[in-house]
């Protein structure tokens, strides 16, 4: 009976798809042309026409086309500053707050796969860098391969730059303020959660973190 009522239902909607279909389309015409009014009204009582509005565009196109290099770039060396720094934390912790094998082991990929993609990001930092101006895939894999885990984090290239005596310009000021708070926020994150993994830690730590 079952059967009976969906193949009589399947019928029904393919005899009458384009009637919905029709009042689909003239629904959405009547709405787009309604919320094309409001935006003339809009621009009309803010005093913007249709050409300063276009202007606007095409200037904010232009700034991410100018400014794509640089922002990809500093968006690069955090995510291998948070990835590095992940992977010592996690690295670390591995055997404290785990105690079945089968958890380690899927904690294990999990770091693989992170590792995998720091050494993919460095690289692709690497590329059309100055040698001078490189990271070092070796010393990286050292410190994370290390038995016991450092407290100091690496000196990353960019770090060693901006450490460098040259005055810096107006619009230097906003990338330092930012690369400063991140790394202020990124130690204090590792410094929580060591806390909490010595000093601090509880029995039941494992079953609700």
């Amino acid at each position: 009976m079952l059967t009976v009522h969906a193949m009589g239902w399947n019928r029904w909607k393919q005899e009458n798809l384009h009637v919905v279909l029709a009042k689909r389309y003239v629904k959405t015409i009547t709405m787009l042309e309604g919320e094309t009014q409001k935006i003339k009204d809009t621009c009309e009582e803010l005093g913007c026409p249709e050409d300063k509005v276009q202007q606007w565009v095409n200037d904010v196109r232009d700034w991410a086309t100018n400014d794509n290099t640089s922002g990809d770039n500093q968006s690069l060396q955090m995510s291998i500053e948070q990835l590095f720094l992940g992977l010592c934390q996690k690295k670390a912790c591995l055997y404290r707050q785990t105690d079945s094998n089968k958890i380690r082991q899927l904690r294990r990929k999990r770091l693989r796969e992170e590792k995998t993609k720091l050494l993919a990001a460095i690289r692709q930092y690497n590329t059309g860098q100055p040698p001078e101006g490189e990271i070092q895939e070796e010393e990286v894999e050292r410190r994370l391969s290390a038995e016991q885990q450092t407290t100091d984090s690496l000196i990353w290239p960019w770090e060693m730059q901006s450490d460098a005596p040259d005055t810096p310009t107006l619009c230097d000021v906003p990338r330092m303020g930012s690369n400063n708070a991140t790394r202020r926020s990124l130690q204090l994150r590792e410094n929580f959660c060591s806390y909490f993994n010595e000093e601090g830690a509880v029995p039941w730590q494992q079953y609700v973190v």
